[in-house]
């Protein structure tokens, strides 16, 4: 699974977000993986949450996911599915909520994920999220998937990375679970719950939705490039 050509990889959306958002990072993504046949999941709008469309995707060859934000609970759930077959995983960003009790709106929540990001990014963000803003009832249908499935799974899956090769999963994190560039103890508290499940961690100091930006995208995919090789 070193070598790249002629792999599938999937790209799985963040909790509501649109394919179209992500249009810029996975141009760069395709400039890094050339020879990879690369799919973008929107799981949130879908009835079974994209079960169907990732087993079509995967069919019977090995798959890398790449998950950002909420997408890396479908990535852990594909593993669940497709041990055999889901070689490795990246995540991007991702925070596994476990309660989803006193939770801000879609419009609070945007609010703080894009705190330190600029005009632009903030723009582009909002644009995209408008029709989940005022139709609550997907986000919080998703959100009440994902969730549910951290409580009952989370603890039971990741120790399945233990008994993959070494580097079979990397985790990328550019925030601490309130959405904030990390310190050194969030890091510190980050590296200890991943390693301890063999799942290698890097840091980029940049903000949740930063990804969407091209500087930020190249950094991200150079780094992902690398940890392939």
């Amino acid at each position: 699974m070193d070598d790249m050509n002629n792999k599938i990889a999937i790209f799985i959306v963040g909790l509501c977000a649109p394919a179209s958002l992500y249009a810029d990072y996975l141009d760069d993504l395709k400039k890094h993986l050339p020879q990879t046949k690369l799919f973008v999941l929107e799981w949130w709008n879908q009835d079974d949450f994209g079960v169907n469309a990732l087993q079509s995707y995967i069919g019977n060859s090995e798959v890398i996911l790449i998950g950002h934000s909420a997408g890396s609970v479908i990535a852990l759930q594909a593993l669940a599915r497709w041990p055999d077959l889901v070689k490795k995983i990246i995540m991007l960003d991702s925070h596994f909520l476990h309660s989803q009790n006193a939770l801000p709106s879609v419009s609070r929540m945007l609010d703080i994920m894009l705190s330190k990001d600029d005009s632009t990014i903030k723009n582009k963000v909002k644009s995209a999220y408008s029709p989940i803003v005022d139709n609550s009832l997907v986000f919080n249908k998703a959100l009440k998937f994902a969730m549910e499935w951290v409580n009952a799974s989370f603890n039971q899956v990741c120790p399945m990375f233990n008994t993959m090769p070494a580097h079979s999963a990397l985790h990328i994190a550019f925030t601490n679970s309130g959405y904030q560039i990390l310190n050194a103890e969030d890091k510190k508290a980050l590296s200890a719950l991943w390693e301890r499940f063999s799942v290698d961690v890097k840091f980029l100091s940049m903000s949740h939705f930063d990804l969407i930006d091209g500087k930020y995208a190249a950094s991200i995919n150079q780094l992902i490039a690398f940890w392939l090789s």
